[in-house]
């Protein structure tokens, strides 16, 4: 009988011993006890709302102790370590984009680590659904009580933060020192420098449409960058642009152009992609600046038309009296030929003026003349009415050459009687 009753007590003794073995693993959330589940939680996969250890709805914050309307299925959910040395799995996933991607979550101050990031889709009754999850990793640094929270967590700026009481039996050293900086908002955004190895799917939208956009633009000036200068200006009356100076000379309006653009084409991507909603302001804005853009445009294209102007000279009568004015005002002459003459000014302090740029092209019994903001040189919306100076002075030197000879006819014709 008493190697009965020991034999009982020996197994009691073996069974309180495994017992407090296990609890190493137990929990305290919120008040209640938890205990390590006996399924192998390394088959369960990521995202199983139902296979949580603990899981708790998060639903916005009051404002000024009013109920706000709860519009996004937001939670976090626990999963407890299967084993020694392996650390507890947090995952908080809703049915929106978070303001902040990704969302801090916050313990005893430190911002623990995204080990993971999904989302799914679907159509359910023809309704769309969508789906995203972060999940973080904890190491408890000591044995004890922890507070976890979400720091900043809203949609739309309304927000979702909470806390939960978390009590470990456990301690575990943190192999990747994870939980290492301070939440503010460099150290935050420190804590997951590995997004920082790849680009961002908008970083990569955004380069493709400016080399798209820059494609379409070469093509759009292929045709007339190859012409013939005095040809296509006797048949346009318009100042032919290669790609470099219809950079140089539309500058201002392709940035107007640009930016909106690359904003309404992100917008555009994160609505498709993550039923984002596009802001009105953004929308407002962009209208905006393509309008400045337009008008830009057409202001900077009616100053490459050029202006005729009659005259009786022959085209070495009209050179020379560009000469002569070219060296009173310090001209370059960049190309001299039988159809057209190219000048650039050489402006300096303190003229607000890069330089500009005339062109005079000849034809029968008149010419073609123009002047605008040096093209070679920095992008500029104004001479300040130095291009329309540049052409009277062109139509002034002819029209004195021209008198000048008139002059001269009848003493010839007077000393021949």
């Amino acid at each position: 009988m008493r190697i009965k009753i020991l034999f009982i007590l020996l197994c009691c003794i073996s069974l309180s011993y495994g017992q407090e073995n296990d609890s190493i693993f137990d929990m305290m959330m919120q008040g209640k006890q938890y205990k390590k589940p006996d399924r192998d939680l390394s088959e369960r996969k990521f995202g199983e709302i139902g296979d949580t250890d603990f899981f708790i709805n998060i639903y916005p914050s009051p404002k000024n102790n009013t109920i706000v309307e709860d519009t996004v299925s937001c939670s976090l959910s626990f999963f407890f370590p299967d084993g020694n040395n392996q650390p507890i799995k947090i995952v908080l996933e809703c049915n929106g984009i978070p303001d902040r991607i990704p969302p801090a979550l916050i313990i005893e101050g430190k911002a623990l680590k995204v080990s993971r990031k999904t989302s799914t889709f679907s159509i359910l009754n023809g309704v769309e659904h969508r789906e995203y999850g972060y999940e973080y990793v904890f190491y408890p640094p000591r044995l004890g009580q922890f507070i976890c929270r979400t720091e900043g967590l809203s949609f739309k700026g309304v927000s979702y933060n909470t806390d939960v009481e978390l009590y470990s039996n456990f301690y575990l050293k943190n192999p990747d020192n994870d939980l290492n900086n301070d939440i503010s908002n460099d150290a935050y955004n420190d804590s997951n420098k590995d997004d920082s190895k790849y680009l961002s799917p908008e970083f990569i939208l955004i380069i493709l449409f400016i080399i798209i956009a820059g494609v379409l633009l070469w093509l759009y000036f292929r045709k007339e960058s190859n012409s013939e200068f005095a040809l296509f200006v006797l048949e346009t009356k318009r100042v032919p642009l290669t790609f470099g100076w219809a950079l140089t000379h539309y500058g201002a309006s392709i940035i107007s152009f640009l930016f909106p653009s690359i904003f309404i084409i992100v917008d555009i991507y994160q609505y498709i992609l993550y039923s984002k909603a596009i802001q009105q302001t953004t929308l407002w804005i962009s209208v905006a600046f393509i309008s400045l853009g337009i008008i830009l445009w057409r202001w900077q294209k009616k100053k490459l038309y050029f202006k005729e102007f009659k005259t009786s000279l022959e085209k070495e009568e009209i050179f020379n009296a560009l000469v002569e004015v070219g060296e009173q005002k310090e001209w370059t002459f960049d190309y001299v030929g039988g159809d057209c003459l190219v000048i650039h000014t050489n402006p300096k302090f303190p003229v607000p003026s890069w330089g500009e740029q005339i062109f005079v092209v000849f034809d029968d019994g008149c010419v073609w003349i123009n002047s605008v903001c040096d093209l070679n040189k920095r992008a500029s919306l104004t001479s300040f009415g130095r291009t329309k100076r540049n052409i009277q002075t062109v139509k002034d030197a002819i029209a004195a050459k021209e008198q000048s000879i008139k002059e001269k006819e009848p003493k010839l014709f007077e000393n021949n009687l």
